[in-house]
């Protein structure tokens, strides 16, 4: 619409900004007035309608969704070596022993890179125990069928082992979803983006033969006494 044109109210929405235009042009009139003569017992009566919703555009998140390859290369972006240990004592510092910005990057850079490592790590712990509660689960059913189990399985689960039935849920919808895939155990993003992404990552498993054999790859998961370690770090100097 250029400034020659002129937008086209409906007659229902016209009506309502004329309402509130005269309202604050009486407002004006009513406070020279006050200013002028001081307090007083009256006040304009404001109008009921919505002005604010008559007027005001809807806000838009404009969240672009990524394509499968653009995703499928963010997931390997963040891939990490889980065959080695997460060490515990690169977050313990003296904030004196940082003295200069090569050793702050150098202990944030390495930070992250456990903090990562340790993301994979829950992922594998949390789509794992998914499993494990789908597979219960259907013992569950057949005990409760046979009348062995009287209660429900949201209240068994709280009971016996004080796991929310809602968080519950969300583990075993993980692991319905993603359990077969297995290379995801390397990535090291947080169980709750992996949540989130849970559709989108599902969409890109089933976009095409090769990609479906890709991420159902085993990554080797090893036993934590065959984890390599992970002391590569730098030890900062004591001043």
């Amino acid at each position: 619409m250029n400034a020659t044109q002129k937008y086209t109210w409906t007659n229902e929405q016209n009506a309502t900004i004329l309402e509130h235009q005269a309202f604050h042009m009486n407002m004006t009139t009513f406070l020279n007035k006050v200013v002028m003569e001081g307090p007083t017992k009256t006040f304009p009566r404001k109008p009921k309608s919505n002005l604010k919703q008559v007027i005001m555009t809807k806000k838009t998140k404009g969240v672009q969704k990524r394509s499968h390859e653009q995703l499928h290369a963010y997931l390997v972006e963040n891939f990490i070596d889980t065959k080695k240990t997460i060490d515990r004592d690169v977050f313990l510092f003296k904030l004196e022993d940082i003295t200069t910005e090569d050793q702050a990057l150098e202990k944030l850079k390495d930070g992250f890179k456990h903090l990562k490592r340790q993301n994979a790590q829950t992922l594998f712990f949390f789509i794992q125990y998914g499993m494990l509660l789908n597979a219960v689960y259907k013992k569950f059913f057949e005990l409760r069928i046979q009348g062995v189990i009287t209660i429900t399985w949201g209240k068994w689960l709280l009971e016996n082992i004080g796991i929310h039935p809602s968080y519950a849920r969300r583990l075993r919808e993980c692991a319905k979803s993603l359990g077969g895939y297995f290379k995801l155990y390397k990535v090291g993003l947080s169980f709750t983006e992996i949540y989130k992404l849970k559709k989108e990552l599902v969409a890109l498993f089933n976009s095409s033969p090769e990609m479906n054999t890709f991420w159902k790859q085993n990554p080797d998961i090893c036993p934590t006494q065959e984890m390599e370690s992970s002391q590569e770090v730098m030890t900062l100097p004591t001043l």
